[in-house]
């Protein structure tokens, strides 16, 4: 799938050197550290420890701050990317003075020299990698600058269009910014010689709104691990203590409360559900923007007694 510059003998003979690219390298530490962090990450955790358990050799690459980037092989002891022309003092003074003017203009931030800097490092760090992997990030595109400037096989993975989220929750971006971003994803869209995406409707998402190419996408929808995610008969009592539903029928919900996981339409149904059968319960996991919105719903369709919601879990529970 990825083979226009990629080593020929590393392609078809043993591990590949992979620069792995995030957009931003909190999160990512707080997956192996075990912390509460975003789903994606989590996603990406998967991904890494995938590719590590057949063999390949990771290069973690993402921003730490907006003046640091981090280039490790070893999550636990990050070092930092080496900056050039970027790590200047008049690149400094350029960025603080140009954005002093957007300002005293109204222009939001464009996010052209935080893209610089991160160009400079994958300068730096993505030579004498086979494969460059970027996670899709809004405002991004200095990864692929770099790739294309370097001749590196670039993969682009596409979990979702970040843009259209905003529109649908209702914040939609607007104006310069808008073209910015649509600008950056575009350029990354057209250099990413694999586009990688979680399913056939994002599939013809790009299609049809980007533009990109059927021979370019690979569909490659979400997977489980199924030596974690499997029945645990011998703890099945104890959870369900725990919760309080003893062997009441359990319907349970795993998500982030986004308009989009539309945990309203679940609570309506619940309620017709709870008629016709009184001990069900609900258990609802997770957390964000719309949880208090639901839990005041659930009171509304007076089922609150029978739907308990937990808030955010460790990913190993």
């Amino acid at each position: 799938m990825v083979h226009t510059n990629a080593r020929p003998d590393a392609l078809s003979h043993g591990p590949l050197r992979i620069a792995f690219c995030l957009p931003e390298f909190k999160p990512l530490h707080q997956v192996i550290s075990g912390e509460l962090t975003q789903q994606a990450y989590i996603q990406q955790g998967y991904i890494a420890a995938g590719l590590q358990a057949r063999g390949h050799i990771l290069t973690f690459v993402a921003p730490r701050n907006p003046s640091e980037i981090v280039c490790t092989t070893d999550l636990r002891m990050p070092t930092l990317a080496q900056l050039t022309w970027s790590g200047t003092r008049w690149f400094d003074v350029a960025s603080k003075g140009v954005w002093r003017v957007q300002r005293w203009l109204g222009v939001p931030y464009l996010n052209v020299f935080s893209n610089y800097r991160l160009f400079d490092a994958c300068l730096q760090c993505l030579p004498g990698h086979d494969v460059v992997h970027e996670r899709n990030g809004l405002y991004r595109m200095g990864v692929a600058m770099a790739c294309k400037c370097l001749k590196l096989p670039y993969v682009l993975f596409f979990d979702g269009d970040p843009i259209l989220e905003q529109d649908f929750m209702g914040e939609p971006i607007t104006g310069i910014l808008r073209w910015r971003a649509q600008q950056m994803m575009r350029y990354t869209l057209t250099v990413a010689d694999c586009v990688i995406c979680v399913s056939e409707p994002a599939k013809a998402h790009l299609m049809i709104n980007w533009r990109v190419p059927a021979e370019k996408i690979v569909v490659l929808p979400n997977g489980v691990d199924v030596q974690r995610f499997r029945p645990y008969p011998e703890a099945r009592s104890e959870v369900r203590a725990s919760l309080r539903v003893d062997a009441n029928p359990l319907v349970i919900f795993v998500g982030s409360f986004y308009p989009w996981h539309d945990v309203a339409t679940l609570l309506d149904a619940f309620a017709q559900v709870l008629a016709a059968y009184p001990r069900a319960r609900l258990v609802l996991v997770g957390d964000g923007r719309q949880r208090q919105a639901m839990v005041q719903r659930a009171a509304d369709l007076g089922i609150g007694h029978a739907v308990q919601f937990t808030g955010l879990l460790p990913h190993a529970e």
